[in-house]
């Protein structure tokens, strides 16, 4: 593996015009991205240089991008970690960097869940629960119905239906 691999990954991705659009938007995707690159980049050079000033850049990039998007932390821990595991495998001060940065990122999420859940449940709303793990009525419902309204057999027919349209 050249580092010229790496550099013109981030060129490819740079040069996408749906990275320019999404980043122009000033929206939550936007800034999840931005704080997951710096997460991926103060990673590498956690991992490259070993210095504790990179760590923790990376524990406050870890912090925003598991705060700000979980999905995006999620896919640039998995990238941190196959790459830790593929050039940095022997080392464990990069092991110590890596999984504490990886552990305080998931831990202020599991904060932040709890303080947003908290908030929800303090606010009066009376036709509406704001509780995302309320067992019925509500916001989920609102958005993704229930279990038994998603498995039902004519919404997978519709949705197939829409597919083979799309498809063909």
């Amino acid at each position: 593996g050249s580092t010229r691999i790496g550099w013109w990954a981030v060129i490819f991705t740079l040069v996408q015009p749906l990275s320019w659009e999404v980043g122009g938007q000033a929206g939550g995707d936007s800034t999840a991205w931005v704080f997951a690159a710096w997460f991926i980049y103060a990673a590498y050079r956690m991992m490259s240089e070993g210095k504790w000033g990179w760590w923790l850049f990376s524990l406050c990039a870890a912090g925003l991008s598991a705060t700000t998007k979980a999905p995006f932390f999620a896919s640039v821990g998995l990238t941190t970690l196959f790459w830790l595991w593929c050039y940095h495998r022997r080392s464990r001060r990069a092991w110590f960097f890596l999984s504490s940065a990886g552990i305080f990122g998931i831990l202020l999420f599991a904060a932040w869940n709890a303080h947003c859940r908290h908030v929800y449940a303090e606010a009066e709303f009376s036709t509406i629960n704001l509780d995302p793990l309320a067992k019925s009525g509500s916001i989920n419902e609102w958005y993704f119905q229930t279990l038994a309204y998603r498995l039902h057999l004519s919404n997978w027919l519709r949705v197939g239906w829409h597919l083979v349209g799309y498809v063909f």
